[in-house]
């Protein structure tokens, strides 16, 4: 073993410290997107995210699966900014995963997807964020 930390052992070492300030700092946003998600009471789960994000979204896809019993898919993000596609999401939960909030592809499928009658959720650090705006929750 290299006497060398590695950004992503930092990284890694950082998760209990991170997750408890979107805990204690995002525990309002969290508790309204959880009673919109038992009010609506989604039949599957779709994902979108790319990269490190999508890491995070193949994470949550087992989470989910596991403790609610929920189907999650991914949708890539070209289906609505390259192909224009509308998908038929009602009944559906979709959440965005975006560290910047930015991404143009990551923003148009989370539109879609509300669009298409999922309850869209955003996941990003950036609260004011174009995804955080398009969706139903953030």
């Amino acid at each position: 073993m290299s006497a060398t930390t590695t950004h992503m052992r930092r990284e890694i070492d950082e998760i209990p410290e991170a997750t408890a300030r979107l805990l204690d700092g995002s525990a309002n946003a969290l508790a309204e997107a959880g009673r919109g998600l038992r009010e609506r009471d989604p039949h599957f789960v779709v994902t979108v995210a790319r990269g490190s994000s999508d890491h995070a979204a193949t994470f949550t896809k087992y989470a989910v699966e596991l403790t609610a019993g929920l189907a999650v898919a991914s949708v890539g993000p070209s289906i609505a900014s390259i192909y224009g596609a509308k998908l038929r999401l009602r009944g559906s939960a979709c959440l965005a995963i975006s560290q910047s909030g930015k991404s143009p592809d990551i923003v148009a499928m989370a539109e879609t997807a509300r669009a298409g009658g999922a309850l869209t959720v955003a996941i990003t650090n950036t609260a004011d964020s174009p995804l955080a705006r398009a969706s139903d929750y953030a």
